[in-house]
């Protein structure tokens, strides 16, 4: 599996038009986008170097006739943009760590008219990419006995068996967790629990995968001796496995992080929602 660090440079602004007349709602004509035209630009690319200068830093940038808003889908991972651009670097995990190697990588693009009509395509293009070190899938919660979790204000956690447990694609596990968010319970609650020690001396990001039922934040916060870091994430599509990705290149290599403490909603109460959590990885 190839690996990215994204810097994603505006977020996405769906705008959609309702006019009113006596209490009726209608939409516009609905329109899809068309003439989708995706351009690649790659660092570093010229006749002597097709393939870049192996920083693996790519610009995507997507026009289309009639679009409000583009989505670009790369590793199972979910990039909204409102203008088009997005920029990538790319990395592979295939190689010797440290060197730099040929890789070739697809990324699906989706274009969104009115009310939200799509229109998509797919890029491929091959670029010079230094080698990280590979995933690292660090806990899978199908061990015996299962993890201890340790809740605090109302915000419980178990492993239980997957309640939404896939054939293929990208949950297939026996065992998942569940947090439930409970009503009546602080805003700040959460859950937790212990690991052997994490370290980001090779690493610079932490991927889950997760199933919730409404548009929620997730804030996971590592805690060590002599310190902590917390991230948070936005999780904008419901009732389906997802992978989410936390960007801890701000974290200490010299600490052992040993806690990892996840918080739904954190600034909101509780109102009894149920979500699973699975696969936390070590990525780049």
């Amino acid at each position: 599996m190839k690996n990215l660090k994204q810097i994603i440079k505006l977020s996405l602004v769906l705008a959609m038009f309702t006019g009113c007349q006596d209490n009726d709602h209608e939409f516009g004509p609905i329109v899809a986008p068309s003439n989708l035209q995706v351009e690649v630009v790659i660092q570093g690319q010229d006749a002597d170097s097709p393939n870049g200068d192996g920083t693996g830093n790519v610009t995507l940038q997507t026009t289309s006739d009639n679009a409000l808003a583009y989505k670009y889908i790369y590793d199972g991972d979910e990039f909204p943009v409102s203008n088009g651009i997005i920029d990538f670097t790319f990395t592979g995990d295939s190689g010797v760590v440290g060197e730099i190697d040929l890789y070739t990588f697809t990324v699906n693009v989706v274009a969104y008219g009115t009310a939200g009509e799509p229109n998509s395509t797919s890029v491929t293009f091959d670029v010079l990419a230094v080698n990280v070190p590979p995933p690292f899938v660090f806990e899978d919660f199908e061990g015996t006995p299962a993890i201890v979790w340790t809740e605090f204000q109302g915000h419980p956690g178990q492993v239980i068996d997957n309640p939404y447990p896939q054939t293929s694609g990208i949950n297939t596990s026996n065992k998942v967790v569940s947090m439930i968010e409970a009503s009546g319970g602080a805003v700040w609650a959460g859950c937790f629990y212990e690991t052997e020690p994490l370290n980001f001396d090779s690493y610079s990001k932490i991927s889950l995968l997760v199933y919730a039922p409404r548009p929620a934040s997730l804030t996971l916060k590592l805690e060590g001796t002599g310190g902590s870091i917390e991230v948070e994430a936005q999780i904008s599509v419901i009732d389906k496995w997802i992978n989410v990705t936390f960007d801890f290149s701000e974290a200490q290599e010299d600490i052992d992080y040993t806690r990892l403490v996840f918080f739904f909603n954190v600034t909101a109460p509780g109102d009894n929602s149920t979500y699973y959590i699975d696969d936390l990885t070590l990525r780049n």
